[in-house]
């Protein structure tokens, strides 16, 4: 159909370096895309890089996660041109 992708590859490795840690990047490869409905943006296909980093407390009340996504990707491929930095942090009763 047209401007949707036609493929996506995304290959990723987790590293558990101590009890209730995740280490981990993502490598993803798109094909070219349309960034609009309109099918007026054309994105061209590239890689891009994440990383994440998880931890939660032994008796599992308290979790942060900390995420670096964009790191790589060029400029035509990517609707966000600079990495992008998240954190979640969640306390469950």
């Amino acid at each position: 159909t047209k401007g949707h992708m036609k493929n996506l590859l995304s290959l990723g490795a987790v590293w558990l370096p101590a009890a209730r840690w995740r280490l981990g990047p993502t490598l993803t490869y798109r094909s070219s895309r349309f960034m609009d409905e309109a099918n007026t943006q054309l994105l061209q296909a590239g890689w891009n890089l994440d990383l994440r980093s998880y931890w939660e407390s032994a008796d599992k009340h308290w979790s942060f996660e900390a995420v670096v996504a964009n790191l790589h990707s060029a400029k035509a491929s990517s609707a966000t041109h600079s990495a992008i930095i998240g954190l979640q942090t969640l306390y469950r009763l």
